[in-house]
Parts: C-alpha cells; structure tokens; sequence
C-alpha cells in the first residue's frame, strides 16, 4: 500500500539524522517491521512528530486489515476445505495418491468426519499433505499421467479414441512369475537364459546377480555347459529348461535324464541359467501354462490394452478384484490421452521450431553428468589404463570395476571437461545477456567444446504463450523418440524412428530388468543389449554384453561390437534417469545423457547472494525471438524470506507475503514459480506457488525453512499467466530438433 511505502521511505531518510549508533539501529528494524506489514509502536524509537504521526495512521490502517481477514477467517478455511474435498473426491486422483502414499487419503477422511474437524479454524497435517500432492499433480505433469492428457503426434500413435492405457506394476509381475515358477513342475513349461560370460585362465566366468548384488561364477566349459551355451546364444526364440536337457542328453547320449536334469538344475541354483516365463512386459505375454491362470489371463486382458472413459471403471474394478495369494492386489497406474490438443498457430509454431534449430548447438552443451557418472568413469579409466591402447572386453573390465575396492577407493573421474575453464568464462558471458538477443550475439561454444556431438536430437519441453507465440522453455530432454516411449506401450517404434545408424556405428536400446515400472518402455532401436536375455525377444537383434569391448579415448569412454569392430552407441529410454540404474547398466552409459542444464540460466543461478546485507537480486528476463531462454526472476536470501513468512498466523502470513511479493517485483501476478538453490548450485526443480491460498504459502515455508543460511529463493511470475490459456488449463509442447 501507498503509506507502507512512503512510511518506509520517512524512516530511511531519518536515519542518518539519529546521534546514536543504537537509534539508527532502532530505526532501521522499524523500518524492516513496516516494510513486513507489521504493527509498531512509537514508543520504541525516538522520532519527530510527523513520523509519529504517520505511524499511527499506518498502524490503524494494518489493524483494519487484520481485523478484516479476522472476521473473514472461517470463510476462507472453509472455502479451502471445501476444495480440498472435492479434489479428495476425484477418482484419478485418489488412484495416483493411493499408488505411492496409501495412507494419506484414509487419514484424511478419518479426521474430515470427527467432530473437531475443522473447529480450530486452521488445517490439519493431512489437509496440508494432500494440498501438497494437488500442486505437484496438477501445477506440471505428474509420473503417472493422471491428469495431464498426452496427445501423442500422428506418427507416434494410432488416430485411436481409446483415452486411457492401464500399466500393471512390472515388479509385482516378477513376483507373481517367481512365485508361478516354484510350482511349475514341467521342464517344457519354464524358459530359460544364460547370464554373460567370458573365458579366463581356461575357465568360463558368469556375471551372476543374487538379490541386485553382482558376483562371478567361475565353470569348468565342459562338453554338457558348451551344449546349453550353444542352444541359448544360437536362437532368438524362447527356449525352455527341457530342451536345454534335450541339448546335453543329445551331446552326451550317455548321461540320464535325471542327470541332466540335475546339471541344468545346478547351473540355476548357482544363477548361471534363469528360468522365467513372461516373454514380454509391454502385451504381458509368456508360456501358456503360465498365462492360463486366472488372474494372470486377467492382468494379460488389461495390462497396456487402450480403453474408453466409459470401460475405464469396469477395468480397474476387475484389477482391484484380483487377489494373487500372498501378493495381495497388483499396483498399477494410468495413462491418460488427450485428444483436445491445443494446436498452437501454424505460422508461430514453424517460427519457434526454427529458433529452437538456431539454439539448439547453445542448448545441448550442457549436458547434466553426474557426480556418480564421473565417479563411474574414473574407476573404468583407471582399469583400463592396464589393458594396450586403453582397449578391452567389457565384461572383464565390468569384474574388476566392480570390486569393493575400487567402489570404495572413491576417485573421481574428471568432474569437468579438459577446457572447464573456458566453459566457465563462456557460460558467465552468456549468463550476463539481458533483453532480447539475436543468434550473433551468442559465441559459438564449438571452440570450449570441440567433441559436441552435432547430430545429437533434443527435445525441448515448455508451454506457449497464445497470445504472443512465445515459447517458454522449461527442461531440456534427450530427444531420439525418448518423450513417447514410455506411452501406447504395445505399440512398436523402431520403424517410426529410423535409427542414426552409419555404416560404422549400431545404435543400441539397452534393456534393464524391469524391477521398476519406470523401466518399462517400447523398442526405439532395432538392436537391444542387457544383462537380462528375456528382453532380447522385443529387438530384431541383440548384442550379448559378452560381445562389447570398451576403450578410452581423449577423454571419452567409447563403446565397439567385437564381431563386427563397428562403433557402439548405447540408448536407454526408460522414465528412471540412468543415475538410478546398477553399475553394470551406468558403466555402458558413460556417454548417454538424460537431461541437459539450459546454459543461459547457470551462471546467473549459482551465483552468491550477500545474505548479510540482505539484498535482493533481479536476474532479467532473456529471449530470442520467439524462445524465452530465461524467465526474469528475483533472488532473495533465505534469511530475508524467513523474515517475509514469519509469523503464526497462517493466513495473516499468506497476505503479508503477497502484498511483500508484489512489492519487491514490482507486479500484481498471483500465480509464482519458486526454486531454493544453495552457493555454486543450479537451484532444485520450480514449484507453483498460489499467493491467495495459505496452503500454498506454507509448502513455500517449508521449503525456506529447511534451506541453509546461506541459501536463497527465487521467484518467477508464472509465464504463461492462468488467464490467458485456453480453459484455464496449461500445455507444455515437447518439441524435438
């Protein structure tokens, strides 16, 4: 308000005029009580008459305030309450709550109906928690898709009306499967792989896995193993135990069944050959003995089959139904299609596409590699600096990579590039542009970075201001199909993405073990690679780990198929970012990126605010053309916005902050985004931030009082604002280059 401010100018101007250092001091905490909306009093500082008086004024003016948000309290609870339970009431979002906290709703129903719900005029834990999953679900687009519809491109979908795709919990699959396994008897219903091997010192060597945990299985090759070797690695179908048995009772017509059952049992319980029985996650397909069964016939005539709003209900009941001994009822999610796209205006669109073509050698030179990928990369260095020309099989590096004494020997592999100092002074350059930027105004990062490679896909991700064009541009992705595999699961893509593939190089999708959902995804490549044989039956080709050789070389770890010396290029698709994979999966990705860090927002995040002084920095808003590269932002250290949040009552907080938050950007948005960030760090994902709900406010507290002193927020006006899109409801464009 106009009187806080002039109010807050009088008590600047006057302390200079103060005699004592202990006055000036007085003063100058009065003035930081007005500017935070708070009531005064006079009697604390000694000032002259007119400045007196305006206190008074400014006092009586924020006890009407005070007393208005007061009278009007149990309105604004209840009116919050009342959203709360009708979000509460939606199925898709109960569903998606229940999937990963499933006790949350059940306690926020038992304290909606006892009798002192809502009597303190305040909200309990579980109103607030369950606030806290609305922003996350419905201010950007959840993991589980419940919400936000995915309208696919034509050529990644069939033109289908089907709205909604029901995925069953791949690790509740394995479960049920090992469990099937157990009272599967018949040798001829039970598939079977090898796990990788090599051959050292006369003795083939199994990278075996018991409970994630990788060790070697040193065996003899005898005539009966080279048998099962033979049959396993020679074929693209699934082949069982028995004929495994038919293999060595055909090499060495003298042995019995009993024995060679007995060999082939041996090689399981040692984890060198596993037997399974679902052949593919993405159609739930596998041996008929297995598939016959009840409630897995069930799960197969709903798992990633597409159905409409008016199925839909009928088949989650028949999922929820289901009750698989002591596995209880399978976990699964939803997929939601939207077939109301907002199509952008063709001529803006064409025009952003063409800025992003522009950008796209400044976007993809960050690359946001790891600690734990550099980590990675320093132990397979530091093994191969043994072998001639830094060159060697994989898995035999894998064995020594994976000791504990190299886990724990901790060092580092080199956390920036060779001209990481040029990087730097190239990124401050970039980071101090302000306004609006041509493509000339921008230094070519070929010169810090001359091993970028320029054939690499991007996608971008961002909303569209419709009533400007301009896009927004939020995260930066791997492009190469990545943003659809993980939807229409059934669907194959590798012949809608044609492979990168040259004459010298394969492109490769590795294929993790699906103990995660998030590892679920459709074939992008023709030609698949893991440690799990099972999965070679989605890919036309498959390269066994065996058959990979690993060299270092000017700084990059690079990848070769052995049979053919072609050059490897290894993809992983799955939603998990590859941080989270085994070691034995990380050690192929050394050149894989997930996501890239957008270069013009670095240099400005990271650097420090003067948390003693308390000043507020504006980073300014940066475009080029059509693309908005970096929102305008306001940088406030954690202790200014502990002293903007303080205070017990929520509600007066809320609006004391907003009229804070107004005033310090100069803007009357109601609708934020938020990011804490520490020294020397690019700051945590942006969170939504509502002025006019206290819920709202209070996620916001949280999050600045758990940040260190020297910590800062930042704030953005949300770009495009809720007005201007159509109904009410943001798209964010995924848009590759």
């Amino acid at each position: 308000m106009l009187l806080q401010q002039e109010l807050s100018d009088a008590l600047h101007a006057a302390v200079p005029r103060q005699e004592t250092k202990a006055a000036r001091a007085a003063i100058l905490k009065t003035r930081r009580d007005v500017w935070n909306g708070r009531r005064i009093s006079a009697g604390d500082v000694s000032l002259e008459e007119p400045l007196r008086e305006t206190i008074s004024q400014y006092n009586a003016v924020t006890a009407t305030l005070d007393s208005l948000l007061s009278s009007q309290r149990s309105e604004i609870v209840s009116e919050l309450k009342a959203g709360l339970q009708r979000l509460a009431g939606m199925p898709r979002f109960r569903m998606a709550v229940n999937y990963s906290c499933p006790w949350l709703i059940g306690s926020y129903e038992r304290h909606a109906v006892s009798p002192h719900a809502g009597s303190s005029g305040d909200f309990s834990n579980e109103e607030r928690g369950l606030f806290s999953y609305g922003v996350k679900f419905f201010s950007k687009s959840n993991p589980l898709h419940l919400f936000a519809g995915i309208a696919l491109p034509a050529h990644a979908a069939a033109n289908s009306p089907d709205s909604y795709e029901i995925l069953i919990d791949t690790g509740f699959l394995l479960k049920m499967e090992k469990q099937a396994l157990s009272v599967t008897t018949d040798p001829y219903k039970r598939y079977a792989y090898l796990r990788p091997h090599f051959e050292q010192n006369g003795a083939w060597r199994f990278l075996t896995f018991r409970d994630g945990t990788p060790r070697v299985a040193s065996v003899s090759p005898t005539r009966a193993l080279r048998a099962v070797v033979s049959l396993l690695n020679n074929v693209s179908v699934p082949v069982t135990v028995g004929q495994c048995e038919d293999a060595v009772l055909a090499d060495q017509p003298g042995m019995s069944c009993e024995q060679a059952s007995q060999f082939i049992a041996r090689l399981a319980s040692h984890n060198i050959l596993v037997e399974y029985l679902i052949t593919d996650f993405r159609r739930l397909t596998g041996h008929l003995c297995f598939m016959a069964s009840e409630p897995v016939a069930t799960l197969a005539s709903v798992h990633s089959k597409l159905t409409d709003d008016n199925c839909l209900p009928l088949e989650e009941s028949r999922v929820r139904s289901i009750s698989v001994g002591s596995l209880g009822s399978p976990p699964y999610y939803v997929n939601t299609y939207s077939h109301a796209f907002d199509t952008p205006d063709p001529v803006a669109f064409q025009r952003i596409c063409s800025d992003l073509q522009i950008l796209k050698p400044f976007l993809s030179t960050l690359p946001n590699t790891s600690r734990r990928n550099n980590l990675l990369a320093g132990i397979l260095r530091r093994q191969l600096a043994h072998w001639p020309q830094q060159r060697a099989p994989y898995l035999q590096v894998l064995v020594e990579c994976l000791r504990p004494a190299d886990g724990e020997n901790g060092e580092q592999g080199s956390g920036k590039p060779v001209a990481s100092r040029q990087i730097d002074d190239w990124l401050r350059r970039i980071g101090a542009l302000q306004g609006n930027i041509s493509a000339g105004d921008i230094e070519s990062p070929y010169a810090v970075l001359p091993n970028m490679d320029e054939e690499a896909s991007l996608c971008c991700n961002g909303p569209i201001d419709p009533s400007t064009g301009r896009y927004f541009l939020t995260n930066l992705f791997a492009g190469g199909g990545r943003f659809t595999s993980r939807y229409r699961i059934a669907e194959d893509l590798s012949s809608d993405y044609p492979n990168r593939s040259q004459e010298a190089v394969i492109d490769v999708q590795l294929a993790p073990a699906l103990e995660d959902s998030r590892l679920l995804a459709k074939s992008l490549y023709r030609t698949g690679t893991g440690f799990d044989r099972r999965y070679r039956h989605q890919f036309e080709e498959w390269i066994d780990p065996a058959e990979i050789w690993v060299e270092s070389r000017e700084q990059r770890i690079l990848y070769h198929h052995a049979p053919t010396g072609k050059r490897l290029r290894i993809h992983y698709v799955g939603f998990l970012l590859s941080d989270f994979l085994a070691a034995e999966y990380a050690f192929l990705l050394l050149q894989h990126l997930d996501v890239y860090q957008n270069p013009f927002c670095v240099y400005p995040r990271m650097q420090p605010v003067d948390a003693t002084q308390g000043e507020i920095h504006r980073i300014p808003e940066l475009t080029l053309d059509s693309i908005c590269l970096r929102r305008e932002a306001f940088r406030v250290p954690v202790g200014v916005a502990r002293s903007l949040l303080k205070g017990d009552d929520l509600i007066i907080v809320s609006a004391d902050f907003r009229d804070s938050l107004h005033r310090i950007a100069g803007s009357s948005s109601e609708h934020w985004y938020y990011r804490s960030s520490r020294p020397n760090e690019t700051g945590s994902k942006p969170r939504f931030l509502d002025l006019r709900n206290p819920l709202s406010v209070h996620l916001l507290r949280r999050e600045v009082t758990s940040l260190e002193a020297d910590g800062s927020i930042s704030f953005s006006p949300m770009r495009p604002d809720i007005e201007q899109l159509p109904l009410g409801r943001m798209t964010e464009y995924m848009i590759e280059v």
